[in-house]
């Protein structure tokens, strides 16, 4: 499923935002919420971004339970050994929310 960053105000806070590092410099962020699974979009297209920080940034206004980044290592591959399953690796990150309406007053 899709969701606009829009939308996500709506469910906050939210229960788990992963961001995947889909290529060299390519990242997409999912969030599981209820059971659900949504990819952020921009109008119709996954929304993408070019470092790690910028999608961080991005979702700097939510508030978010749990925020990790998924990597999948081609390690296996790249030294000629045979695939054994998954090698997803999911890496806890900080995230910094940021309050807009504490700050004005």
């Amino acid at each position: 499923m899709k969701i606009s960053y829009e939308e996500l105000g709506q469910l906050e806070p939210i229960e788990k935002v992963i961001i995947q590092s889909v290529d060299l410099s390519l990242y997409r962020v999912m969030i599981e919420h209820q059971g659900e699974t949504y990819y952020l979009v921009d109008g119709s297209q996954i929304q993408t971004y070019r470092s790690l920080q910028a999608a961080k940034t991005a979702l700097s206004l939510l508030r978010i339970i749990k925020l990790v980044l998924q990597h999948t290592s081609a390690y296996d591959e790249m030294i000629g050994h045979p695939e054994k399953g998954s090698n997803l690796m999911e890496i806890k990150l900080e995230h910094l929310h940021f309050d807009t309406q504490s700050r004005a007053n």
